[in-house]
């Protein structure tokens, strides 16, 4: 029987043609020890359906091409095969256990659950205890009565935000959806692909929309939630009037569904259209006052990105339409306690660190007003999103071959995913991403596929596809290079792939020096293949801070004279030009405020194409604070000149300054230094405190 590890094992086996053993444990998380064991209970497996096991050959996956589409079909979503050979690994069997309770009508003793299951008592009672101890950090708990049974306590609207967490866990982290469709099957519940036809149904006629990803989760999430709506009230906290909430399309789409199936409940229609406006796409002409403030947020937000990024966002209004598309779903979703998961959180954070930060800063002022915390996955989410904004969509030449991108995440992970391979294959004409469920409409047109999913069809259709991730490391994208190239017979192209080069070096490199190499090598070689690669300069605060662009003790008479002194040193010394100095100041013209990112600190930068010829930060500490027009962050004394020879190659540099200005002792230094070189060194001291921490 196959487990959690072993599906999981099976899916990176069949993301690429080229896997190696360390990409499987990185991946999965085992040792070498825990991989040869589910190796070894896999090839069992695939030998009792008369197919060829898989072989590592020099530490690199060989599979049969009818094992290959055998392994496909039995992780595809689609497929029924999972069902009588799949065991649940520890974490399923207390998520079973938790929608058991949560579904409770009537008496639920330890017998049910070691039925239901098929595990002895005493594991039941080890996940029971496991689970009491997860849900006591939610303020929930398990209660046990002789007349009831085992039963659920705490706040409703905590136990629902559980049922989703569930839902969304298992179809973000082990995307096999086997383990929820035999809780449905065996609790007699609707089945999904009768939901799924109802909801859609129902979309159609209210207009709503629905990312792919999102319209599952929905669908698993309403079937399990349906009989709770009707039968326990829940008590909304009013961030959305009433009147305000039932004028829109997610509220009718919310009482349609739920008269369908006949229980409506001025309770369940208000909890299922808030969950409605947090899944789905918020694509909808703004047409009330909430929506309103929603995208001044979504403005307000932007405006913030660029204080803390020094990035002038170009066409601004193309922009926001983006991101309110992403970010009133989100807000909703926090409004409303309604969970998210993102599967490429660690990632995103490792490969966008820096940008991450920024985002973070960005969105503080809004878990204030709202008294809530931003989670890391929603704001993994943002970051997404924002990379995609400052990448370069330059024109493309036309070129011979066709790709299609299928991504199914949302509009943020396609349009990243999107400008990534842009740049990694400008020979390439991309379609716009679309969703899988679309895919006919572009099928003929596309010479080769890049998708995030791995479907069986994609090897029926015998036409190169490839799988890729919205977020790629330099290995990944050294590889998918090699890869691609090899199969679409571009032979000037083909290279060894990254983990070829890096195990034959291993041979001969000392372990010592062994990492650093790895490092520099990875970054060099992406860097010649794909050139616009996001953040492959990565500037620290150190090296765009020179001891010659500090003042202290300026006297300036107003923001204009302020401004002007704070920018001489890196007109001076050549980074920036007096175009430059004078679009700050027309800018100002209209509004200074934005220049002001935090109290008493001001910013001030410009587009790079007003004369900038070196990435430069300037300090200068004025004698006496100035007024920009920030009735809450005046007046100014602190004022950090930026100028930025891109979008991209400064933001490590200032994710290390918004830390930096987070600090009361930075701002102590400031005030008590005699010379500029005092702050370059307290600078360069907490550049390595935090690099090394």
């Amino acid at each position: 029987m196959l487990d959690g590890r072993s599906i999981q094992v099976i899916r990176a086996l069949t993301t690429s043609s080229y896997v190696l053993k360390q990409d499987i444990m990185k991946e999965v998380n085992l040792t070498k020890r825990q991989l040869e064991y589910t190796m070894d209970k896999i090839n069992g497996w695939i030998k009792d359906n008369k197919h060829q096991p898989v072989r590592f050959i020099k530490e690199k996956a060989s599979i049969d091409h009818e094992t290959y589409t055998f392994l496909l079909k039995r992780i595809d979503m689609d497929s029924d095969h999972f069902d009588s050979q799949y065991l649940m690994d520890r974490q399923e069997r207390m998520h079973f256990i938790y929608m058991m309770i949560f579904l409770r009508e009537g008496y639920l003793s330890i017998n049910h659950f070691v039925d239901a299951l098929e595990v002895s008592k005493a594991t039941i009672f080890k996940d029971l205890g496991d689970l009491k101890n997860d849900l006591e950090e939610q303020n929930i708990g398990i209660e046990y009565n002789r007349l009831e049974g085992y039963n659920l306590s705490g706040d409703e609207l905590d136990l629902r935000a559980y049922l989703l967490k569930i839902v969304l866990y298992s179809l973000a982290f082990n995307p096999n959806r086997k383990f929820i469709d035999y809780f449905i099957e065996t609790n007699q519940l609707i089945k999904f692909e009768e939901m799924l036809s109802i909801i859609s149904s129902v979309m159609r006629k209210h207009d709503i929309k629905f990312v792919e990803n999102r319209l599952i989760e929905f669908t698993y999430s309403f079937i399990l939630l349906k009989q709770r709506l009707l039968n326990h009230a829940v008590r909304i906290d009013e961030y959305i009037d009433a009147k305000d909430l039932m004028n829109t399309d997610e509220y009718e789409f919310s009482l349609s569904l739920l008269k369908y199936f006949d229980m409506y409940t001025e309770s369940s229609s208000e909890y299922l259209s808030r969950c409605v406006l947090g899944f789905s796409a918020g694509i909808h002409e703004i047409t009330n006052e909430n929506r309103n403030n929603v995208m001044k947020m979504v403005r307000r937000f932007l405006n913030r990105f660029e204080s803390f990024s020094g990035i002038v966002i170009e066409q601004k209004e193309d922009v926001i339409a983006q991101l309110y598309i992403h970010f009133q779903p989100a807000y909703y979703r926090l409004l409303f306690r309604i969970p998210v998961y993102n599967p490429l959180l660690e990632k995103i954070k490792s490969e966008y660190s820096a940008l991450f930060t920024i985002v973070k800063e960005t969105f503080k002022s809004f878990e204030k007003e709202l008294d809530r915390v931003i989670s890391e996955d929603e704001l993994s989410y943002l970051t997404i999103h924002f990379a995609s904004i400052i990448s370069n969509f330059s024109k493309q030449p036309e070129y011979q071959k066709v790709a299609a991108i299928v991504c199914p995440n949302g509009i943020g992970s396609s349009m990243l995913l999107y400008s990534r391979l842009k740049s990694i294959f400008p020979e390439f004409i991309f379609m716009e991403p679309i969703e899988f469920i679309n895919l006919d409409s572009v099928f003929d047109r596309a010479d080769i596929i890049f998708t995030t999913i791995n479907q069986v069809e994609f090897v029926k259709e015998k036409k190169p596809y490839f799988v890729v991730s919205p977020v790629m490391t330099d290995a990944e994208i050294s590889d998918l290079i090699s890869e691609v190239y090899s199969k679409i017979n571009n032979f000037q192209y083909q290279l060894p792939s990254f983990n070829q080069m890096i195990n034959i070096v291993k041979k001969y490199v000392p372990e010592k020096e062994f990492k650093e190499f790895e490092n520099e090598i990875r970054g060099s070689i992406v860097d010649d293949l794909s050139h616009e690669t996001y953040g492959k300069v990565n500037l620290e605060l150190s090296d765009i801070i020179l001891k010659e662009y500090i003042q202290l003790d300026v006297t300036a008479h107003d923001k204009w004279d302020a401004v002007e002194k704070a920018a001489n040193p890196l007109k001076i010394l050549g980074a920036i030009s007096e175009e430059y100095i004078n679009e700050i100041k027309k800018s100002m013209e209209t509004n200074s405020e934005y220049l002001v990112i935090s109290n008493s600190v001001a910013m001030p930068h410009a587009k790079p194409k007003y004369g900038v010829n070196k990435t430069a930060m300037g300090i200068t500490v004025l004698a006496k604070p100035v007024k920009f027009g920030n009735n809450n962050k005046d007046p100014v004394k602190y004022i950090f000149t930026l100028g930025s020879i891109d979008k991209e190659s400064h933001l490590k540099a200032m994710s290390t300054f918004i830390q930096l200005i987070s600090e009361d002792s930075f701002f102590e230094k400031l005030n008590s230094s005699n010379t500029a070189l005092e702050v370059k060194e307290y600078i360069n001291d907490f550049e390595t405190r935090i690099n090394t921490a």
